[in-house]
């Protein structure tokens, strides 16, 4: 699980840095990159569309007893469904706010980080683009590192302790930004922060797996993954409206509460 998730990340966290380092390439032309994306996407349907046959699997029949239709009132239903199987069951419950914190700290750092990036050179190297590059790569490598190496100390802690160290690493990574602003400080941050990542990450899979009942792993998974990938719009479009209409700094003061908060609730929450 470890493993496969470290590939996820890889392909997620890898794609981004090429496309910064691309975008550096083209001088930020966004025209001629807009037109760069165009074409990756229509190749992408193309290979999709030739090799269609080969995926196609048969998987059998089956009737199915509700044929309502997908919309956005079944969507909600559904979400508020979820949710309450999801609250039935605390442990995981927990965890998923913890991480929901967490994530949502995690998507607005990376935005802010490229509008501090752009207001303060003694953090790059080169420029912007290769500075997200770098930091991109280094994520990618060590939350590789992670998922295939694990050291046992870090390994052998509970998915709570694991949590509260990284939160505190978010912590140190905001006082750089705040206080030190040295570039390499973020670097070697951001090698720990991925690797530890790599680790802990997969454990709360796992934790879904061992707690939930199996009938409702489905739901679990639903839930969790629709409010994961809501915190991050949510939380890229809060930090960047700080930053771009009082100040970066207030930004980095905002994050730095919330992860007060977050660490507080941590350190409340039970495995």
């Amino acid at each position: 699980m470890a493993f496969i998730s470290s590939i996820n990340n890889t392909i997620s966290l890898g794609g981004k840095a090429v496309g910064v380092f691309i975008l550096g390439l083209l001088s930020y032309n966004y025209l001629y990159f807009g037109m760069l994306n165009a074409v990756l996407f229509l190749i992408a349907f193309l290979i999709l569309t030739k090799y269609k046959s080969v995926m196609k699997e048969k998987i059998g029949s089956f009737k199915v007893g509700n044929k309502e239709k997908v919309s956005t009132k079944r969507f909600l239903k559904d979400t508020i469904e979820n949710f309450k199987i999801l609250r039935e069951i605390k442990k995981i419950y927990n965890f998923v706010l913890l991480f929901l914190g967490m994530n949502f700290y995690s998507s607005a750092m990376f935005a802010l980080l490229l509008v501090i990036l752009v207001k303060n050179d003694s953090l790059l190297f080169g420029n912007v683009a290769y500075t997200i590059t770098l930091l991109e790569i280094v994520e990618v490598l060590s939350t590789i590192a992670g998922g295939i190496y694990q050291i046992s100390f870090y390994k052998n802690m509970s998915l709570r302790n694991n949590a509260i160290l990284e939160i505190i690493l978010f912590i140190m990574y905001v006082g750089n930004l705040l206080l030190l602003q040295n570039r390499f400080i973020l670097v070697i941050l951001t090698v720990i922060i991925g690797y530890f990542a790599g680790i802990s990450n997969p454990k709360l899979d796992a934790l879904i797996l061992q707690s939930a009942p199996e009938e409702k792993q489905t739901s679990i998974y639903s839930i969790f993954s629709t409010v994961i990938t809501i915190s991050v719009p949510i939380g890229t479009t809060v930090i960047l409206f700080f930053a771009n209409f009082i100040s970066a700094s207030f930004a980095l003061y905002s994050l730095l509460l919330l992860l007060s908060i977050i660490l507080m609730y941590s350190f409340k929450v039970k495995q």
